[in-house]
């Protein structure tokens, strides 16, 4: 489910998603990469992982001190194996994912 909080007038509405007639179901990702060295690599990383369809783009966070990304995805649209694969291409090596339903 994706949940979109609008301002309007100081109220907040909270708008739900359907997705085809049902929910959409997010997945959580936590994804241990090598050792980042330098701030750049962590933007690099970002913008490689959130514009990849299925991710919600506002939920990517990378860890520097940690090496870790955090992310929300659709896996209707996108594997885990997608990312890992995103991230392998920009020169970085994964080396462990765990996903949990959101």
């Amino acid at each position: 489910m994706i949940q979109i909080n609008v301002k309007k007038s100081y109220k907040v509405y909270n708008i739900n998603i359907e997705k085809k007639g049902k929910m959409m179901k997010m997945k959580k990702a936590t994804i241990q990469l090598e050792t980042l060295t330098c701030p750049s690599c962590m933007q690099k990383i970002e913008n490689g992982v959130k514009f990849l369809d299925g991710v919600e783009t506002k939920s990517v966070n990378v860890l520097f001190n940690s090496s870790k990304v955090k992310l929300n995805f659709d896996d209707e649209k996108v594997s885990i194996e997608d990312v890992e694969k995103a991230i392998d291409k920009l020169g970085y090596e994964v080396k462990k994912s765990q996903v949990k339903d959101n």
